[in-house]
């Protein structure tokens, strides 16, 4: 595999270097290697009409999606803002594109 380092210098909650994925999300934090991801993945929460509007009365975060990634041990699930998925498509993008 080609050399890795600042693949996506952009985003600022992933480091990838030496075959491995840093993930720094809020006060998560995990370290994968990049062979061993086998799915990677964002899935939307679904929430009902009256729990999206109390939501929105009562300005609470929105942690719309979760982000997933699954390998051979484990799955590793990270809950992520709406305005903040775009990151994590640009990884979901680049290990999809790049990873053998």
């Amino acid at each position: 595999m080609m050399n890795i380092r600042n693949a996506i210098p952009e985003n600022p909650y992933f480091h990838i270097h030496d075959q491995r994925v840093d993930i720094f999300y809020r006060k998560n934090a995990c370290s994968v290697p990049i062979k061993k991801i086998r799915k990677i993945y964002l899935s939307k929460k679904k929430f009902g009409n009256w729990v999206t509007i109390t939501r929105a009365a009562l300005l609470l975060p929105d942690n719309g999606y979760k982000f997933h990634i699954a390998t051979d041990e484990k799955e590793i699930i990270f809950p992520v803002k709406s305005f903040e998925k775009q990151h994590f498509v640009q990884l979901i993008s680049w290990i999809r594109n790049h990873a053998t």
